[in-house]
């Protein structure tokens, strides 16, 4: 059996957060705990963000002042993880591990690296966007060959090396540069509040048992206090 690539942007669950725009601590936080609630089962093997202005009052961004995406990669991500084409290499900072702990550090580093003085006092300046390039993902059951056989849209089947961590097995993308998709992907962006798309783009994810885990880490986020849209989009193969 193969599984198979959704079209973009892939069966998505969106929630949502209000943070106020100039807590920038808060916000931080936030982007960290949605990494660790997932760390178990989706791994960030390679992430873009981009800092902006937004309005401290109102918390609307000034997109005419957003500054360049910055991306960090895992050092250890498989060879044959591909990084989509707009992607410069000498522009990528790495890492030895890209966990929340790493992740946390690079958000607070992207804040500092802002002159205050470039920022008057009626705005603040925040991670505006942020998702993920690349990503490993946890498998569940007993559908593990290896290669892993993966259906592309265009009908071709792409092999997946699966990979074997103690009694875990894992599979990582995106592999090639068409489809761009990684198996799972996690964007933030904040526009007067914090908000989250969890995008499934492998089929795998889509199907039981493994949607239970994404379906229990979305309860946690819902805990601790952010709102689940209604409008999830379940798009089709």
């Amino acid at each position: 059996m193969s599984y198979f690539v959704f079209k973009f942007p892939g069966v998505t669950i969106p929630l949502s957060r209000y943070i106020a725009p100039d807590a920038t601590t808060e916000i931080v936080d936030s982007i960290v705990f949605v990494f660790e609630i997932f760390q178990e089962i989706v791994e960030p093997l390679a992430i873009e963000a981009q800092l902006g202005i937004v309005d401290r009052e109102l918390g609307i961004p000034d997109y005419t002042r957003s500054r360049e995406s910055v991306v960090v990669a895992d050092q250890t991500r498989p060879s044959h993880v591909v990084l989509p084409v707009w992607v410069d290499p000498p522009t990528i900072a790495s890492v030895e591990e890209l966990r929340p702990p790493a992740i946390r550090r690079w958000l607070e580093q992207m804040l500092a690296s802002v002159d205050p003085s470039s920022v008057e006092q009626s705005h603040v300046a925040t991670i505006l966007t942020l998702w993920t390039l690349a990503t490993r993902m946890r498998l569940v059951g007993d559908r593990l060959a290896d290669p892993w056989p993966l259906l592309t849209p265009a009908a071709v089947e792409v092999p997946v090396p699966l990979e074997t961590r103690g009694q875990e097995h894992w599979v990582s993308g995106p592999i090639t540069t068409t489809p761009t998709q990684p198996p799972v992907s996690l964007s933030l962006g904040y526009d007067k509040a914090l908000f989250l798309r969890i995008s499934r783009h492998w089929s795998t994810w889509a199907e039981d048992p493994v949607a239970d885990l994404i379906e229990g880490a979305v309860n946690k986020l819902v805990a601790a206090g952010w709102e689940r849209s209604d409008d999830d989009d379940e798009n089709e193969k």
